[in-house]
């Protein structure tokens, strides 16, 4: 992300995609294949997705420097159907301030 500068009272928002290709399941084997074609219920896999969001202030130039942390966890659910598309995540995550 490249550097920006605001000004005290403004905010901005910044939308950043994810992505993983080929990331591997650790413990889920053979056993994740999909069984509504049997007439089953879909396979569903959770997974819980979690990071930190830092950030850097330069106040008075550079004489005064605070940093923000902020730790979020996702909770999700990926369906086959839905592969490939993107994810609302707004209402599956909880903040933490740290």
């Amino acid at each position: 992300m490249e550097e920006f500068n605001l000004s005290q009272r403004r905010g901005r928002v910044v939308v950043v995609a994810v992505g993983g290709r080929q990331m591997p399941l650790y413990g889920g084997g053979s056993s994740l294949t999909s069984r509504a074609e049997e007439g089953g219920a879909p396979t569903v896999v959770p997974l819980q997705l979690s990071f930190t969001v830092r950030s850097r202030a330069h106040l008075l130039g550079h004489l005064v420097t605070s940093e923000f942390h902020r730790h979020v966890r996702c909770s999700l659910a990926l369906r086959k159907e839905r592969l490939g598309e993107p994810l609302d995540l707004a209402d599956d995550c909880q903040y933490g301030d740290g």
